[in-house]
């Protein structure tokens, strides 16, 4: 939000770009006009020139990887169109995108059904109302049905989001919003749905106290899911959940007077452990294991000082792909799981990675790398080739 008022020049800077952007809807004669609602004092007169010469530099359009296809090798990425970003289909490396989304609100992410593919569900709100629903779509659009359906209750926010493993349910949590878009209580609803049938066989399983409920996984038999409890940035706990109950078991608890902050959860393929990223015993965020029935933690990155920012399990449960933040740069590393033994990766372009999911197949894995020298574009690694596949290009800028 522009401040009315400018007294400090350490705000000069923020209300320049802000007059910059207005220009554009403001008039393009020799000066910018500012909006009748804002009150300048001290800035001087911006011309409309610098509005094409700042542009250049913010006009870019950075590309996201937002999921694959189960069953063939293509994928769902996110990049601006028009002045939202929405989500693209990206058939094969290098291909034409085919837009998918198209409304006035953003759309950053969006998930494949995971088994057949022919749907996808995303989450939006409506004119910037910060009540984000879960939508359903058609993944082949056609002139009846290119509309989606809204599948999650209406004025509740939804939170978190993940598929079972057979692919025929999600569990995601929502609260209830004000028309302010603010929390109205502090309680979060755990909901289980079936996307494919009627939406009003959601149910909800559990209502939780507080708003920081979320990072679901089902276990391989899709009878329990593991959940986060986020209290702050520092203190997290995870908890275990009876999807035919709704009850839940804390798996983890306070380590003496030192908070614990615990990351995303997969459940090993065998069931009896779960994997998390979590800053317990150590100053870095640890890629670490836990074992269910001890509740003991090992650490598999305690050899890399460095946080761990993003990973995933492979869908058979054999190997591990996570980016060590590196002083500012990322590092991408594979672990097979059976015994922690590192195995050979990529060179990557210099830069930040993130986003790092694996295909079904078990064999690609997906990566988004954005540097000082390149806005965000999607890459892919084969582990049985050894070959880095890049699959969009960005934009050129001015």
């Amino acid at each position: 939000m522009i401040t009315p008022l400018v007294r400090t020049h350490r705000h000069l800077s923020v209300l320049a770009l802000g007059l910059i952007a207005a220009g554009l809807a403001f008039g393009q004669g020799a000066n910018i006009t500012p909006p009748a609602a804002l009150s300048l004092d001290g800035i001087p007169s911006i011309p409309a020139s610098v509005v094409a010469d700042v542009g250049k530099y913010t006009e870019f359009k950075p590309m996201g990887f937002s999921g694959w296809h189960p069953t063939r090798r293509e994928m769902l990425v996110s990049r601006r169109y028009k002045n939202t970003t929405q989500i693209y289909r990206l058939a094969t490396p290098g291909a034409a995108l085919e837009l998918l989304t198209d409304y006035p609100e953003p759309v950053r992410t969006a998930s494949y059904q995971p088994t057949r593919g022919d749907y996808f569900l995303f989450g939006k709100d409506s004119g910037g109302n910060e009540v984000f629903r879960l939508h359903r779509q058609a993944a082949a659009l056609t002139a009846a049905n290119q509309q989606a359906t809204a599948i999650s209750p209406d004025g509740q926010r939804i939170q978190s989001l993940a598929w079972s493993n057979r692919g025929d349910r999600v569990v995601y949590t929502t609260v209830p919003v004000n028309r302010k878009g603010s929390n109205d209580t502090v309680q979060s609803d755990v909901h289980i749905a079936a996307p494919r049938a009627d939406p009003t066989m959601d149910r909800v399983i559990a209502s939780l106290p507080g708003g920081g409920w979320g990072e679901f996984a089902w276990s391989p038999d899709d009878k329990r899911i593991a959940l986060l409890e986020e209290v702050s940035a520092n203190e997290s706990y995870i908890w275990l959940m009876d999807v035919a109950t709704g009850t839940k078991t804390r798996l983890t608890g306070k380590d003496g007077a030192d908070q614990v902050a615990y990351g995303a959860v997969e459940f090993s393929r065998d069931g009896k452990g779960l994997y998390t990223v979590t800053d317990r015993g150590s100053e870095f965020q640890r890629l670490t294991y836990i074992d269910l029935a001890t509740k003991k933690h090992t650490a598999l990155t305690a050899h890399i000082p460095w946080d761990v920012d993003s990973w995933d399990l492979s869908h058979d449960g054999k190997l591990l792909a996570f980016v060590s933040n590196e002083d500012g740069t990322g590092v991408l590393h594979l672990m097979r799981a059976s015994d922690r033994k590192a195995l050979p990766t990529p060179k990557l372009p210099l830069g930040t990675l993130g986003n790092v999911k694996w295909h079904r197949d078990n064999v690609n894995l997906a990566i988004t790398v954005a540097s000082a020298k390149s806005p965000a574009d999607v890459y892919s690694f084969n582990i049985k080739t050894a070959k880095l596949t890049r699959w969009t290009q960005h934009e050129p800028a001015g």
